[in-house]
């Protein structure tokens, strides 16, 4: 079993402001830094990042740091970036984890590589929420290739039949898209 983790570092963050969601303190660190030490913690053979803004850089240490296109390049495009050099390293799995996600740890990230079927995929739930962290094995390489624009993956789970769910605790899930929401997360754990 080769696996290749990737952390989805390039988002505009236009609901968040101005700002760099992933460089905006969380806990008194910077919110991307949460997800990348999470994958330094799982048993993959390669680490990416796809990062836009070179800031972000120094928080990747360990990881091959991908490009995007454009700045305009959506989160199909990232993947689809990521996918084609998973498969020049010829990997087996392909972990998919958002860089803002402040609670995800290691050995759910490690689960969910643990858990993908030969042929499927396998992805978090928590309760009705379906979510970011997937991993899909090689079958499904050459659909994620095709992804574009501002659309993930999702859709390719819903079209694959061998899906296994991982179960987590909701907060694990969280996610920042705006202010508020980073916010609310920071007072959950004050």
């Amino acid at each position: 079993m080769t696996a290749v983790g990737l952390i989805l570092a390039a988002g505009s963050s236009k609901r968040f402001g101005s700002e760099n969601k992933l460089l905006a303190q969380f806990n008194g660190r910077p919110l991307v830094l949460y997800a990348a030490e999470a994958m330094r913690g799982v048993d993959v053979s390669h680490r990416l990042a796809v990062i836009q803004d070179p800031e972000l850089d120094k928080f990747f240490d360990g990881f091959e740091i991908l490009r995007p296109v454009s700045h305009l390049s959506g989160q199909g495009d990232n993947i689809s970036l990521a996918v084609r050099r998973a498969i020049e390293l010829n990997a087996s799995k392909f972990l998919i984890c958002l860089g803002d996600m402040p609670f995800i740890q290691a050995n759910g990230l490690q689960a969910i590589v643990d858990e993908c079927p030969q042929g499927g995929v396998s992805i978090a739930r928590s309760g009705d929420l379906v979510s970011a962290p997937a991993c899909f094995s090689a079958q499904s390489f050459e659909k994620l290739q095709l992804l574009a624009g501002d659309g993930g993956a999702a859709s390719l789970v819903r079209e694959t039949t061998n899906t296994v769910y991982v179960d987590f605790n909701r907060s694990c899930l969280s996610d920042v898209d705006t202010r508020g929401q980073l916010s609310d997360l920071q007072s959950s754990i004050l």
